[in-house]
């Protein structure tokens, strides 16, 4: 009897040859066999299909199912296919006869078939949909695709197959699953057809069929992924120019809206209301769920609809619908959309309703606008999703770009967030301190030992441009050189370090490459000619680990405040001599600090040359200070004449929570400003001056410095008082106190922040030490007395059953977000003897956290790796549901089907993908809702998500 060595079911280039006439495979005869194993399949068929092993692969050890190598012969085959993705992650034994589903599979896996492993309940249905059909004309029924491989099923799979049968029996099951409205299956189906490897004439026609079809649904109300649909039609055209398809994909093309068509389209032409609902809606791929409601009330206020392409984004968002992303209804949606709707809107699309430590940011333009709005303008803005105008403005009746939507929605999807494990039980943060080059009693070392600083950076000015005789044979400065001790300057410093050293505690000391030599522009020139030359950058690093080990010092602290303003080098200049400074000291062991101005924003385009590379600096930094002192410098007050706080709790808020979007909390120092501003109001103009001196002042003019006044009409919190001197000059003199410090301290050690810095030793008074020894010496986890009444005995029941992370132990009453839910929800697991390990060297685009890959792992979330998972996101109520009822299903090996229907007044809210889960929650007893309904679209707090875990590891035993 004749039969092929492998199926011929598999459409090869390889044998292209052979069907030049004909559509029906030629037979290759082989020697008569009686069964066909799994590892003669996986190695036969690849040379079937014409693939080779490629010289210099590495043969991995493989095993199956049963933990056994394949036979040597087989075995160099075998690790390419898994290499390449071409097994299932479970292979059957090697030596066990093949299934025709197992070697059908393996055969289009090879011809490039995305997904065709898939284990996702959908896609199997679909995936073994097409290989059932790919056999049921060769007289085999439905348990075929179980049975064992036999010469006599291998003969009649083959026996006339043609050529063409895999797409054109693929391409007929999608377009049949479009007719019957099973779209997901139509675009599994159509997806696998566009990605497999064929690409002879023969084919691309039915690749420009799938392209047309999956273009279609697409491009469909529900769908509005209006771009892809975009692409898709023109990858049919380029498939088929002169075809059916490639014809009727121009018209689809056509009759697409206009933002479809390029991204560049009108880019400087104001969004209209209709566009920016649809726009927002299509770039973050928001498609109609199961179970939605849809809003009948969408007419604007002259009583028109939206245009047909926008009309299902509107009733997907109105009012009375189950998400109502916008109340206040647009004159026409057909005019501009001014900023503040644009917030309010994207803010109830994103479940950004409320702040945890910010309330509404003082811009000058919004104070005749209702709270509400004033509320969404802020948080948009704060979330870096609208750009404010300037510092004092947000523009609220401007309008947005068309340009600009795309890189708007991109931001909502969050910024690269990476995440970090929390700080280890009992580590308390640091306190970093500096020691200023100015002489006098004010900067005894005392007070530094008695404030118990962890590292202390001294202040030297080092990159003058040298004399001839300062350069090393590279051209660079000598720096050892400056430091000798020839002058009263230097020996001050070098006998403060001395001293230090013998104060009675553990200290880091660094010295600093700072602003020092600003205005002076040779100095400048100087230092930019060394980081352009990689010899002389390379020489400087060696200078400066040099003068490191000759003075004893730990590191260095590179403090180029505000680079392009203060300091004229470039982001990419300053962020090169970062990653030189960092290489060279690591490799001697010696740390590094980089001190970077605050800027709230990703404000390249804002304030050009103050944009820093956080993501790199954060990288190659142990330590990094951000400056958040100084809102109201002395040196610019003369411009403004308006006095400020020394640090405003509303912009260090602002400006903390950008920078976690792209530096490890762990190692991000708040920057504390120590002093006090005297602000001269008649002359306008500012000195800073220690605490020492400022209540000397007040004292002289009698004012009681234990009294201040709060700058709180602003929401600044910038204590302050005013007096007027002996001249009749009135001063407003402003500092922080005990109270001030600790509040803003308390925040770095709730966000798990890696300390403080403060600026300068010797210009603090009591005030900042009572507040550092309040809120630093304490346990991480704050005492559930902080938390809501009635969620404190729960509280203190979970956090005793020990899965409660400490860093959770905190701002109970603050939202949680995913990737604190991960962390808590992998405690769980790991008090319930659950597997919590996770794949090494994976990562997601935003996070690489443990909890968070242990979650894609266990299959709780479903994110692909590379993909965005918004650790930082607020997670709402239903989708909790989903998550917990996963983990019980996978984990735990519940079963979701069968739970009664939870009584809730607003099940209808509830999302369709929801539902079920949402059931099996509530009759567990592990979420329950209240006379409102379940509230399925409310935020989740920290102290609910501790105790829903309790619950749920209590349901689970």
């Amino acid at each position: 009897m004749k039969f092929s060595r492998i199926l011929a079911v598999v459409i090869t280039v390889a044998i292209a040859a052979q069907v030049a006439s004909t559509n029906v495979l030629a037979y290759v005869p082989t020697p008569a066999r009686t069964t066909v194993s799994v590892q003669f399949v996986i190695s036969d068929l690849y040379k079937i299909i014409g693939a080779r092993v490629p010289a210099g692969h590495t043969v991995a050890d493989v095993r199956d199912s049963s933990g056994a190598r394949p036979a040597k012969e087989y075995a160099a085959a075998v690790s390419y296919a898994r290499s390449q993705g071409w097994l299932p992650d479970v292979i059957p034994s090697f030596t066990s006869v093949a299934t025709v589903e197992f070697a059908l599979k393996v055969s289009m896996a090879i011809m490039g078939y995305r997904n065709i492993h898939t284990k996702q309940p959908a896609e199997l249905n679909a995936a073994r949909g097409a290989l059932f059909a790919a056999i049921a004309k060769e007289g085999l029924d439905g348990a075929a695709l179980s049975q064992s491989l036999t010469p006599a099923s291998y003969d009649s799979i083959i026996g006339a197959y043609e050529r063409q049968r895999i797409p054109i029996i693929m391409g007929s099951q999608a377009y049949g699953a479009y007719g019957g409205k099973e779209l997901s299956k139509a675009v599994f189906l159509f997806d696998m057809i566009i990605g497999s490897r064929e690409i002879n004439d023969g084919y691309k026609a039915y690749k420009a069929n799938a392209c047309l079809g999956l273009g279609q649904i697409y491009s469909m109300v529900d769908y509005m992924m209006y771009e892809k649909s975009y692409e898709l039609f023109q990858q049919c055209i380029r498939l088929n120019p002169s075809g059916s398809f490639g014809a009727r994909a121009e018209s689809d093309m056509d009759a697409l809206p206009d933002f479809a068509l390029s991204r560049t389209y009108k880019t400087q032409d104001a969004v209209t209301y209709q566009d920016f609902v649809a726009m927002t809606q299509h770039y973050m791929f928001y498609q109609r769920q199961t179970g939605d409601t849809l809003s009948t009330d969408t007419a604007d206020a002259k009583g028109n609809q939206p245009a047909a392409y926008a009309a299902a984004a509107v009733h997907l968002a109105g009012p009375g619908s189950s998400r109502e992303y916008y109340i206040t209804k647009p004159t026409s949606w057909n005019d501009p959309v001014p900023r503040w709707w644009a917030a309010e809107y994207i803010c109830k699309m994103r479940g950004s309703y409320n702040f945890s430590l910010v309330n509404i940011y003082p811009y000058e333009d919004t104070y005749d606008y209702p709270a509400d709005t004033r509320m969404y303008l802020s948080r948009a803005i704060e979330l870096g999703w609208l750009y404010e105008k300037s510092a004092n403005e947000a523009d609220p009746r401007g309008t947005i770009k068309r340009g600009e939507v795309y890189e708007l929605t991109r931001r909502m999807y969050n910024p690269a967030a990476p995440e970090f494990e929390a700080r280890p039980n009992g580590l308390a943060p640091k306190v970093h301190a500096y020691y200023t080059a100015v002489l006098g009693a004010d900067n005894d070392l005392g007070v530094f030992a008695r404030s118990k600083a962890d590292m202390v950076t001294f202040l030297f000015t080092w990159f003058e441009k040298p004399s001839g005789s300062r350069l090393s044979k590279e051209g660079t400065q000598v720096l050892a050189s400056l430091f000798t001790e020839d002058t009263e300057y230097t020996r001050f410093r070098l006998d403060a370090i001395k001293a230090a050293a013998q104060a009675d505690c553990e200290t880091y000391y660094a010295f600093s490459i700072n602003n020092a030599a600003a205005g002076f522009k040779d100095s400048w020139d100087y230092l930019i000619s060394l980081i352009k030359d990689d010899s002389k950058l390379a020489a400087l690093c060696s200078d400066i680990v040099k003068i490191c080990g000759k003075y004893g010092f730990d590191g260095v602290n590179l403090g180029l405040e505000f680079i392009g303003r203060d300091v004229p080098i470039t982001t990419e200049q300053h962020t090169k001599l970062a990653k030189a400074l960092s290489n060279a000291l690591r490799k001697e062991g010696l740390k590094l600090i980089i001190s970077v101005g605050a800027v709230p924003r990703d404000a390249e385009t804002l304030q050009p040359g103050m944009f820093y590379d956080y993501t790199a600096l954060g990288m190659a930094a142990d330590y990094v200070h951000l400056l958040t002192y100084d809102d109201t410098s002395v040196s610019r007050y003369g411009d403004t004449g308006v006095p400020g706080a020394v640090s405003g709790l509303e912009r260090m808020t602002r400006c903390i929570k950008y920078a976690l979007y792209q530096i490890p909390r762990e190692k991000l120092l708040v920057g504390f400003g120590t002093y006090a501003i005297d602000y001269t109001l008649n002359t306008k103009t500012a000195e800073n001056i220690t605490r020492k001196e400022a209540d000397a002042r007040l004292s002289k003019q009698g004012a009681a410095p234990s009294e201040p006044r709060i700058l709180n009409d602003h929401g600044e919190d910038g204590p302050y008082r005013e007096y007027t001197d002996g001249q009749k000059r009135r001063h407003h003199l402003a500092f922080d106190t005990k109270e001030s410090f600790a509040r803003r301290m308390q925040m770095v050690y709730d966000l798990g922040m890696g300390g403080v810095s403060y600026y300068w030793i010797g210009s603090e008074n009591s005030d900042f030490n009572a507040a550092l020894n309040d809120v630093f010496n304490k346990k991480y986890a704050r005492p559930v007395s902080e938390a809501d009444s009635l969620a404190r005995a729960d509280l203190t029941k979970a956090i005793a059953l020990g899965f409660v992370p400490d860093y959770l132990q905190s701002a109970y009453t603050a939202n949680i977000t995913r990737g604190e839910l991960f962390d808590l929800l992998r405690g769980v697991a790991e008090k319930a003897g659950k597997d919590t390990s996770y794949e090494q060297g994976q990562s997601f685009s935003d996070s690489a956290a443990p909890a968070a890959l242990w979650a894609k792992k266990a299959g709780i979330t479903t994110t692909d790796y590379g993909k965005p998972i918004s650790p930082l996101r607020a997670i709402s109520r239903q989708e909790t549901a989903v998550t917990i009822a996963r983990m019980a299903s996978l984990l735990f090996g519940k079963k979701l089907d069968g739970a009664p229907q939870a009584p809730y007044s607003d099940q209808s809210s509830i999302a369709g993908w929801a539902a079920k889960e949402v059931n099996y929650v509530s009759s567990i007893g592990v979420m329950s809702g209240s006379s409102a309904g379940f509230n399925p679209h409310g935020i989740l707090s920290r102290q609910e998500a501790i105790i829903i875990a309790m619950r749920f590891l209590e349901a689970m035993k």
